[in-house]
C-alpha cells in the first residue's frame, strides 16, 4: 500500500505501470494506492500532463525476488488492481497517435472556415481608456488538421485566444475565469513583477482579475504560465496584446497572424489587402504595473 500526500499547490496523482493508481488529488489531499503483491521493479509517475517529463516519477525496487515464485509478466503475484497491464506498458509504436493520423497533403473539409485574422479597430478618442474583458478558460475538442482532432486548452474557446488592443496609457482590466479541469493562469509579458503573484495559477472554478497600464507601444504575447508552461502554450493557451501609439492613424485593415494559429491550415487563406499602405508594428515590451484580486465561485 502506498499513501500519497499532496503538499504542493497543484493537482497530482500516482500511477504504476501495472495500472494501479490513486485518484487525482488537490492540494492538501491524501490518497492510497493498492499495488498488490509486487514481484519485480516497477516504475510510477504523476499522470498530470507534463509532470512525468518534469521529473515527477516514482520507482519500486524489489530485493530478494524468487524467479520461480510464479510472478507473471505483469509484475505481481496477485493483481489486486483489477486492471491488468496498463496501456502505458505497451510499445508506443503500436498505439494510434495524432501524428499517424496527420496527412500534410490532405484538404480541409468543405465546411472548414478559416479563423478571422482581422483585429478589432483601434480605440477612438484622445483620452486614456479602461478596457474591461472577461476571458474564460475552456477545454474544447477541435479539428486542428484535416482528420486530426485534439482536445485544446483555450482562452475563450479559440487557439490562439482573443487579441487585446488599446493605446499607450490605456488601462486593461482582464478577469480570468478557470472553467477547465486543472489549474491555469495568464501571463502578460514584461510585467514589472514575478508571474507567481498577480499572474499566479488559479484552480478550476476560480477567477482572477489582473490590471495593468500599457506605457509602451508594440505587440507582445500573453499565455498560460502554469508549469509545464511550454505544454500549456502548445496546447492553445496563447494570444496577442497590441498597443498602438497615441497618434496612430486608423487603417483600413489590421490583421494579426500567429504561428500557433490554424487560420491557414491546409490552404492559402489571406485577408483582403488594405487599400492604404500596410501598417508595420514591431515586437517590444510593455511596462506594466499589475494588481489582482481572486475570488472563488
Amino acid at each position: 500500500m502506498v499513501t500519497l500526500h499532496n503538499t504542493g499547490t497543484g493537482t497530482h496523482d500516482l500511477v504504476l505501470e501495472t495500472g494501479a493508481r490513486t485518484d487525482r488529488l488537490g492540494p492538501g489531499r491524501t490518497g492510497t494506492l493498492d499495488a498488490g503483491v509486487v514481484g519485480r521493479d516497477l516504475d510510477g509517475w504523476c499522470s498530470m500532463v507534463g509532470h512525468r517529463q518534469m521529473g515527477r516519477v516514482f520507482a519500486v525496487h524489489v530485493t530478494g525476488a524468487d524467479p520461480d515464485s510464479g510472478t507473471d509478466s505483469g509484475g505481481t503475484t496477485h493483481d489486486h488492481s483489477g486492471r491488468g497491464t496498463s496501456p502505458a506498458t505497451k510499445d508506443t509504436a503500436t498505439q494510434d497517435t495524432a501524428a499517424k493520423a496527420f496527412d500534410p497533403m490532405a484538404e480541409p473539409a468543405a465546411e472548414f472556415t478559416a479563423r478571422d485574422a482581422q483585429l478589432p479597430p483601434t480605440t477612438s478618442g484622445s483620452g486614456h481608456q479602461v478596457h474591461k474583458r472577461t476571458i474564460t478558460v475552456k477545454e474544447v475538442t477541435k479539428e486542428v488538421a484535416p482528420g486530426v482532432r485534439q482536445k485544446l486548452w483555450t482562452f475563450d474557446g479559440t487557439a490562439p485566444g482573443p487579441a487585446l488592443r488599446g493605446r499607450v496609457g490605456d488601462t486593461f482590466e482582464i478577469t480570468l475565469v478557470n472553467d477547465g479541469s486543472i489549474g491555469h493562469s495568464v501571463d502578460f509579458h514584461a510585467g514589472s513583477l514575478a508571474p507567481s503573484g498577480p499572474m499566479r495559477t488559479i484552480k478550476p472554478g476560480e477567477r482572477l482579475t489582473y490590471r495593468f497600464t500599457a506605457t509602451r507601444r508594440g505587440i507582445w504575447m500573453y499565455h498560460c504560465s502554469t508549469m509545464p508552461m511550454s505544454l500549456h502554450i502548445a496546447n492553445g493557451m496563447v494570444g496577442a496584446v497590441i498597443i498602438d501609439p497615441r497618434d496612430c492613424p486608423r487603417w483600413t485593415v489590421n490583421t494579426c497572424w500567429s504561428s500557433r494559429s490554424s487560420a491557414s491550415a491546409g490552404r492559402a487563406v489571406r485577408p483582403t489587402p488594405p487599400r492604404s499602405r500596410p501598417r508595420t508594428t514591431t515586437w517590444s515590451p510593455s511596462t506594466a504595473v499589475p494588481t489582482s484580486t481572486i475570488t472563488t465561485r
